[in-house]
C-alpha cells in the first residue's frame, strides 16, 4: 500500500469525539509524537550502528544463518519475502551468460587442440557457439541495438522475458551447465588409451585418437565446476546438485569407463610407482574444487539474500519515515497554518530564526456562545461535565469542517478560548505588505460569510440535539494604516502557538462583551465595506469600547444576507 493511501486511511479513522483515539495502535506514533527531530535521528542512528555491527558479524560468520533464514537451505522463512527474492530482476544475467560462454568455449578450444578431434566434438562446439551467440545477442540487445526494427523489438521482448522471469533464467542456466558438462566429456567417446612407451613421441601428437594428455580432462573438469558458479542469482542448492551430478559422472569416467587412459599415462610418464596415480589425484582435485565452489556458492547466496533482506527492510523503514514525515507535517499543520509550518520545516531555515509577519488588511472574528456556561454542569449523569465537553467538541469540529471548503480556504482558525471561536482572514502567505482595498473587501466578505455559515451549522446542531445555543459574533477589519495592522508570530519553543496581535484583535475582542446573540456585530468601518459588497444592515447602535472610546456598531442578521 502506498504511503499516501496509508496516511489517508489513518486520517479517516480519526473520530469527532476523539480525534487522536487510535494513535496508540500504530507503530509510527512514537516517532510522530517525539519531542524533536533530533531524538528521532539519534534513535535511528543507534539502531543503524547496532544493525551495522550485526551485519558485520553475519558477514564474517556466514555459516550461521540468521533467524529469518533456513539454516541449511538459506531460504526465507517468510513466504512473501522468498517470493520477492525469487521474482527480483537480474540485470546482470547478461554478464553471467557471457562468463559461461567464455568457460565453455575455453574448454572446447582446449579439447580441440590437445585431445582427440572427433565429429561429436565439433558438433558440440558448433552448437555451443551458436547457442551462446544467440543468448548474448538477446541479452545485450538493449545496449547495442538502438534502431527501430521488428527483429530488435522481438529481441528486447525476449530480453525482458529473461530478466524478469526466474524460471526462464533457471532453464537457461541449466542448459548452459549441460553444454559445459557435455563439452568436457564428448571427446572421450573416441578416446583410446596410449600403450606405447614414453620415447615414442610420434604417437603423442595432440589431436589424434590416442589420449596422450589426460591431465587436460582434469583441467576441463575443474573449469566446468567454475562455470557452474557464474550464475549468481541461481540457488546454490541447484548448483550443488549440478556439481554433484558432474562430480559423479567425472569419477565414473575416470575410474570405470576410461580408467585405462589415466593408467597408461602414469605408465608412459613413469609415475605409476613413484607418486599418487593420476586417477586418484583427479578425484582429490575434483573433491577440493567441489567443496570450494560449494562454499563460495553458499556465501554468494547468503550475501544475496542478506542484501535483499536489507533492501526490503530499507524500503519498509523508508516508507515508515515518509509516513512519519507526513504525519508530522499534518500534525504541525493542525497546530500552525500551512505556510507557517512550511517555514519551520524548510531546510534552509536557521534555528535562531523566529516567524513573524505583519499584514495590513486583515479581518478578525470572535464567535462566542454565552449560554454555554449555563449548559455546562458537572453532575454524575453527564460524567462530571464530560458530555458537555463532548457537545462543545462536536460544535467546534463542525466549525472546523467548514474550513476545508474552497469557499473558506482563506479563513485561518487562530484558537478557541473556552466556547469562543477565533478566526481571521488575510493571513495568507505572500500577502504581507502587498494587500489593497480589494483584498480587504474580499477578506471582510469571506469572514462574514464564514460567520453566517457557522451560525447555520449551530442552528442545525440545535435542531438535532434539542439545544438552544446562540452565537455572538464580532468581526473587525484592519484598515490600511499601520495602527490597524495585525502582527503574526509563533510563540514558544515547546507546544508553540500561532497568534495575532494588533488593534484589530483588541477591538474585536472588546466588542465581544457588548454584542447581541444571534447577530453579527461589526464596527462602522467594516459595515461600509459590507455595504459596498451588497450586505444589508439593521439599525446602527452606539457602543463604548475600552481605550478606543465611543463608536458606532452595526448589526447584521443571517437572514439579511
Amino acid at each position: 500500500m502506498r504511503a499516501s493511501v496509508r496516511v489517508t486511511k489513518f486520517l479517516e479513522s480519526w473520530g469527532v469525539d476523539k480525534p487522536f483515539a487510535n494513535l496508540h495502535r500504530t507503530s509510527v506514533v512514537s516517532k510522530v509524537l517525539s519531542l524533536t527531530n533530533l531524538s528521532c535521528r539519534s534513535t535511528y542512528a543507534g539502531r543503524g550502528e547496532h544493525k551495522a555491527t550485526e551485519a558485520t558479524d553475519r558477514l564474517f560468520h556466514w555459516h550461521r544463518a540468521p533467524d529469518f533464514m533456513h539454516p541449511l537451505l538459506l531460504t526465507f522463512r517468510d513466504r512473501s519475502k522468498e517470493d520477492s527474492f525469487a521474482k527480483q530482476h537480474d540485470d546482470m544475467f547478461k554478464f553471467c551468460i557471457l562468463s559461461a560462454a567464455v568457460v565453455c568455449i575455453t574448454i572446447l578450444m582446449v579439447q580441440v587442440i590437445m585431445l582427440p578431434r572427433s565429429p561429436p566434438l565439433f558438433a558440440v562446439f558448433s552448437v555451443s557457439v551458436l547457442a551462446f551467440a544467440g543468448l548474448s545477442l538477446i541479452t545485450f540487445a538493449e545496449n547495442f541495438l538502438r534502431f527501430d526494427h521488428k527483429l530488435v523489438s522481438l529481441l528486447l521482448r525476449l530480453y525482458h522475458c529473461i530478466v524478469c522471469g526466474p524460471c526462464v533464467r533457471m532453464t537457461i542456466a541449466l542448459c548452459c551447465a549441460a553444454l559445459t558438462l557435455l563439452s568436457t566429456t564428448i571427446s572421450l567417446i573416441h578416446c583410446e588409451g596410449d600403450s606405447r612407451t614414453g620415447n615414442d613421441t610420434e604417437s603423442r601428437i595432440p589431436g589424434n585418437y590416442s589420449c596422450s594428455y589426460p591431465p587436460y580432462y582434469l583441467f576441463s573438469f575443474l573449469l566446468a565446476f567454475a562455470g557452474y558458479s557464474v550464475f549468481l542469482q541461481v540457488s546454490f542448492v541447484i548448483k550443488l546438485v549440478t556439481m554433484a551430478i558432474s562430480f559423479f559422472i567425472f569419477n565414473l569416467v575416470v575410474h570405470l569407463s576410461k580408467n585405462e587412459i589415466f593408467n597408461n599415462y602414469d605408465t608412459i610418464t613413469g609415475t605409476d610407482s613413484v607418486v599418487t596415480p593420476l586417477r586418484v589425484k583427479t578425484s582429490v582435485y575434483l573433491a577440493l574444487m567441489f567443496l570450494t565452489m560449494f562454499c563460495l556458492d553458499r556465501q554468494i547466496e547468503y550475501t544475496n539474500r542478506l542484501g535483499h533482506s536489507w533492501k526490503l527492510q530499507f524500503q519498509s523503514e523508508t516508507e515508515e519515515i515518509k509516513i512519519t514525515a507526513d504525519m508530522n507535517k499534518l500534525l504541525l499543520e493542525n497546530i500552525l497554518p500551512a505556510h507557517v509550518a512550511a517555514y519551520f520545516l524548510r531546510a534552509s531555515r536557521k534555528n535562531e530564526e523566529l516567524y513573524h509577519e505583519s499584514y495590513p488588511s486583515t479581518c478578525v472574528m470572535f464567535a462566542s456562545m454565552p449560554n454555554f456556561k449555563d449548559f455546562y454542569q458537572q453532575t454524575a449523569a453527564n460524567g462530571q461535565g464530560l458530555e458537555c465537553i463532548r457537545v462543545l467538541n462536536e460544535i467546534i469540529s463542525d466549525f472546523d469542517q467548514l474550513l476545508i471548503q474552497p469557499t473558506f480556504q482563506d479563513v485561518e482558525k487562530i484558537k478557541t478560548i473556552g466556547s469562543t471561536y477565533m478566526a481571521a482572514t488575510g493571513l495568507q502567505s505572500g500577502h504581507a505588505r502587498q494587500q489593497n482595498h480589494t483584498d480587504l473587501t474580499r477578506n471582510v466578505v469571506t469572514m462574514v460569510d464564514f460567520a453566517l455559515a457557522i451560525m447555520g451549522v449551530l442552528e442545525n446542531i440545535n435542531h438535532h440535539s434539542f439545544n438552544n445555543f446562540r452565537l455572538r459574533i464580532e468581526p473587525d477589519d484592519a484598515c490600511r494604516c499601520v495602527s490597524w495592522a495585525s502582527h503574526c508570530r509563533v510563540i514558544g519553543a515547546k507546544k508553540p502557538q500561532y497568534d495575532i496581535w494588533g488593534d484589530t484583535v483588541n477591538v474585536a475582542s472588546r466588542m465581544e462583551s457588548s454584542g447581541e446573540t444571534g447577530k453579527i456585530q461589526v464596527p462602522e468601518s467594516t459595515a461600509a465595506i459590507l455595504s459596498e459588497a451588497g450586505f444589508q444592515a439593521s439599525v446602527p447602535r452606539a457602543n463604548e469600547c475600552e481605550r478606543k472610546g465611543a463608536h458606532e456598531d452595526i448589526l447584521y442578521t443571517p437572514e439579511l444576507h
